[in-house]
């Protein structure tokens, strides 16, 4: 009976363990964006986002309304050693704003440029011309 115990309150203490670094960083922010941009092949109107980590590779980027969600593939990207700041990052080609990475908690986040945007690149880049990086501040929650 005593093996059986302890079987079962190692299996308990093993599974507490996997779980602990599951939840020990939810990953959100939220800002209002002043201009419409564009992640993940779909295009959002100037206004208030909640963006939060769904997993290591995939971002929800949602109107604060809840009407309008996507989710948005990305990669971790190092280390914001200023954990208090919190902004999206957004690459401009003319008019056109694409999200770019997310910054949160300590770490950076890129999001995957969808194939509108690559296009775009090679086409200025053959100009000779660079997107501008834009900056919007957000707040952890």
């Amino acid at each position: 009976m005593t093996k059986r115990t302890l079987s079962i309150v190692a299996a308990v203490a093993l599974a507490i363990a996997a779980a602990v670094p599951t939840f020990a960083q939810d990953l959100s922010v939220h800002a209002y964006v002043p201009f419409a941009f564009s992640v993940s092949n779909s295009t959002f109107p100037a206004g208030d986002y909640a963006l939060s980590e769904l997993s290591q590779n995939t971002w929800v980027v949602r109107t604060r309304d809840g009407k309008r969600a996507i989710t948005a593939a990305a990669r971790p990207d190092g280390i914001n050693t200023d954990e208090s700041l919190a902004k999206l990052v957004f690459k401009k080609y003319g008019e056109r704003y694409f999200l770019s990475k997310v910054w949160c908690a300590g770490l950076t986040t890129e999001i995957a440029e969808p194939k509108e945007e690559r296009a775009i690149e090679i086409q200025m880049t053959s100009k000779n011309q660079k997107p501008e990086t834009v900056f919007v501040l957000a707040s952890n929650r």
